[in-house]
């Protein structure tokens, strides 16, 4: 805050009114001087006392800032002003070209860092549905300790911790669910989110449900589905072990499709059976991903007609 006001009363007589001359304008900026995080917006206010209309400049520096001519100015931290350390805004004020003129000043250090990348681990954005996926956040070195976070496009957290003064990464942990497919996924430092993002892509197979029925003179037949296209075909076990029976077929539909079928004349045998859908979405992944179900027998129930009885 700066004072720069002073008020005279001067009397002619005694019918005349007091005359007030503004020799001053009393200015007050706000807020103090103040930290802000790189990337981050901050509304400098500047409030001048007087009776004149005030006309309002700030400068930036010794720079003047274009079209900046209201009592506020909205300010974006940015990379330079990061590397550079603390900066200097001025509210200049003036109430006529020959009038009273005054200025104050609002210091700004902005926090030195800044989140420059957003890498996976694997690099790929394809993962398998309940692995583990790890993402890590590189950024300048920080100024103080700060609250981080993985989110994603929604701002859910995903994963957060604690990083220290200096840092300059954070890796984060967390297992890959099926409802995070398609979704960005982005670091978040302090208040400061990373405009870099990766879109995660899940592996995972959908099923009508974790139990199928049939009735005793039906085929069964379950549909699995993948998210995206399979390395090799879709394939089914059952008690963990492969299905032999000729009797129970499988079909590939399509890269993303297969269909179990349990003829008729087995359905006992298999009945609450454990079956497992499994497929391979790359190549050179030695893990599979798999679905589990369990097939249930049912009896269609009858309706007995009532025996005629002869009247006595």
């Amino acid at each position: 805050k700066q004072w720069y006001q002073r008020r005279v009363a001067i009397t002619a007589g005694e019918d005349s009114e007091p005359v007030t001359i503004d020799i001053g304008v009393k200015i007050e900026t706000t807020p103090s001087d103040t930290n802000v995080v790189h990337g981050n917006k901050i509304t400098l206010t500047c409030k001048a006392d007087t009776s004149k209309t005030p006309t309002y400049k700030w400068k930036k520096g010794e720079k003047p800032i274009s079209d900046a001519n209201t009592n506020t100015y909205e300010y974006t931290s940015n990379i330079d002003d990061a590397t550079s350390g603390a900066v200097e805004f001025t509210c200049e004020v003036t109430t006529t070209a020959d009038g009273p003129s005054g200025s104050g000043t609002i210091s700004i250090s902005v926090a030195h860092f800044a989140i420059s990348a957003v890498e996976f681990s694997p690099s790929v954005t394809h993962h398998n549905v309940d692995s583990t996926v790890t993402v890590k956040c590189t950024f300048g070195a920080l100024d103080k300790e700060y609250d981080a976070a993985l989110v994603d496009d929604s701002g859910d957290e995903l994963d957060n911790k604690s990083v220290a003064k200096d840092d300059t990464e954070v890796s984060f942990d967390f297992e890959a669910k099926d409802s995070y497919d398609k979704k960005a996924v982005f670091c978040k430092v302090g208040t400061l989110k990373s405009t870099q993002s990766v879109t995660l892509q899940i592996n995972y197979i959908s099923t009508t449900g974790e139990k199928f029925y049939s009735f005793s003179d039906t085929d069964a037949v379950l549909t699995c589905t993948t998210s995206y296209e399979t390395s090799e075909d879709i394939s089914f076990l059952y008690d963990g072990g492969a299905i032999s029976d000729s009797d129970v077929t499988t079909a590939k539909v399509t890269g993303q499709e297969a269909k179990l079928t349990i003829g008729s004349t087995k359905l006992s045998q298999y009945d609450t059976k454990t079956f497992t859908c499994q497929a391979k979405f790359s190549a050179d992944s030695a893990n599979f991903v798999k679905k589990e179900f369990v097939f249930i027998k049912k009896e269609k129930s009858t309706d007995c007609d009532s025996a005629l009885i002869p009247l006595l």
